[in-house]
């Protein structure tokens, strides 16, 4: 384990990869701190290297392991963030959605969570799940702030990209 958090501060990442794998065969049965830390450099690493499968995989195992109540939560954002990362540059446009969704109900900020909006909307355009862009966004559109604006224009964007020209107009 540490061998391997010095191979991150090193940026030594195939290192890195080598002993976080080496150390979490040990600890599979104990899941203390130091094994749900080691899945979330695992998945950093292999990121980091390119290697987007297990990126994905260690970042969403993270997620689905952590219990609300351990310290290691504190990572989990990233992990959800840099999850739909993974699986949208190897065009799972459902999985990244699935892990925008998540980090959208994970973040308390007011201003990230309407980033993660924003960004988990785009996952949907580009996997062509319009309807889904379109309902994640709608209940933001009902107040007065500058965002409820910016959801207002995106979902006429969506529209227009669609083809739904006469609802693209309605919105305008």
């Amino acid at each position: 384990y540490i061998a391997g958090l010095c191979a991150v501060k090193l940026n030594k990442w195939k290192d890195s990869i080598t002993y976080f794998e080496d150390y979490l065969k040990s600890a599979i049965k104990e899941k203390n701190q130091f094994y749900f830390i080691s899945l979330y450099y695992l998945g950093y690493a292999n990121y980091v290297t390119g290697n987007f499968n297990d990126a994905y995989k260690y970042f969403a195992k993270y997620n689905s392991d952590v219990t609300p109540q351990k310290i290691e939560r504190n990572y989990s954002t990233t992990a959800y963030e840099f999850a739909a990362k993974s699986a949208l540059q190897l065009r799972k446009y459902s999985l990244a959605a699935a892990q925008g969704e998540k980090l959208i109900e994970e973040l308390k900020s007011v201003q990230k969570k309407q980033s993660a909006i924003m960004f988990t909307a785009e996952i949907y355009v580009d996997g062509g799940n319009y309807n889904s862009a379109i309902k994640l966004l709608t209940p933001w559109t009902e107040d007065n702030t500058t965002f409820a604006a910016e959801c207002i224009l995106k979902i006429a964007q969506i529209n227009r990209k669609s083809g739904n020209l006469q609802q693209a107009e309605v919105m305008y």
